[in-house]
């Protein structure tokens, strides 16, 4: 089938808008709303405003009576300051696993311990380890920090500055995967108590969780009602606030409350009083309960132990 929509002018967008039943109180309003934004971007949050779909429709593309286009802009509001919110957690998380690993790699194989193959595990250094050393290679050639124009000017060898410093040009995906790729089992049991959350097993499904998380959020896409590929692991200690798919508790449920539920944990490990859940709980309790439904959270959210 040949693609044949023909792209729509922003006021016959609005008359669209307003033909399957949106209120529009202020054309202007919404005028710069979709110019600034688009309307295929808003779709994704009037989605809910939806009338349910008849038969064989995927969507009924009518609005249930009374939406506004004032309420699908909140939402878009909130969605928004929660990517924010997440992203404070995820840097202060990915700073202070950096910090932890650095240092008890180091302290077991030295100041170039990203340089030594054997500090990994040997299925990965088949061709992971590698295309790592690689990746980050490229970015200390590309780089304009003064530590690495220092280090270049100073030192003929190692050829890269030691990790402590090469920590601070990878990304939080790619410390997800040197974590995953450390050998010492030693030293990711330790990160993970660090963390609160107890096992290497642990800390690997919740750091690739966070970094698809932080992925989303930092190339602004929406997490509100979004069910991620990457589940969070069953956390024994977390369980009792955690959200499951079977009452069997064997499979975490994949929409961003229960990452939430991981860095209010994981942040109140660095820092017992943290304001973080308090602020983000403020913030969500504002929203109705299908929006907050959306999100994961159930009914008795408030009354859980990570929210008190």
């Amino acid at each position: 089938m040949h693609f044949s929509k023909p792209a729509l002018p922003i006021s016959d967008q609005i008359d669209l808008l307003i033909d399957r039943g949106m209120v529009v109180t202020d054309r202007a309003i919404v005028e710069n709303w979709l110019k600034s934004v688009s309307y295929y971007r808003m779709s994704g949050y009037w989605l809910p405003f939806e009338k349910p779909p008849v038969g064989t429709e995927t969507r009924s593309k009518q609005f249930l009576k009374g939406t506004k286009f004032d309420d699908v802009m909140a939402l878009y509001i909130f969605d928004r300051q929660l990517r924010l919110t997440i992203m404070e957690a995820v840097e202060r998380i990915e700073i202070a696993l950096r910090a932890r690993w650095t240092f008890r790699m180091v302290e077991m194989h030295g100041s170039h311990a990203h340089m030594q193959p054997d500090a990994f595990k040997l299925h990965y250094r088949d061709g992971i380890y590698w295309s790592m050393m690689n990746g980050m290679a490229g970015s200390n050639k590309k780089s304009d920090e003064v530590f690495v124009k220092h280090y270049s000017k100073k030192y003929t060898s190692p050829e890269m500055p030691p990790l402590w410093a090469m920590t601070e040009l990878i990304t939080f995906g790619e410390l997800s995967i040197w974590i995953a790729m450390t050998k010492s089992i030693s030293v990711k049991t330790d990160l993970a108590r660090d963390m609160g959350l107890g096992s290497p097993k642990n800390l690997e499904g919740v750091i690739q969780n966070i970094a698809l998380v932080r992925n989303k959020c930092a190339h602004h896409s929406r997490v509100w009602n979004r069910r991620f590929i990457k589940r969070v692991p069953g956390v024994k200690i977390l369980q009792p606030s955690l959200v499951f798919d079977s009452k069997g508790q064997k499979q975490a449920d994949n929409r961003i409350y229960n990452t939430l539920v991981f860095l209010i944990h994981m942040l109140r490990q660095q820092a017992n009083d943290t304001t973080y859940a308090k602020r983000l709980g403020q913030m969500v309790g504002l929203q109705t309960k299908s929006q907050q439904e959306a999100m994961g959270f159930p009914a008795d959210w408030e009354n859980l132990p990570i929210w008190r």
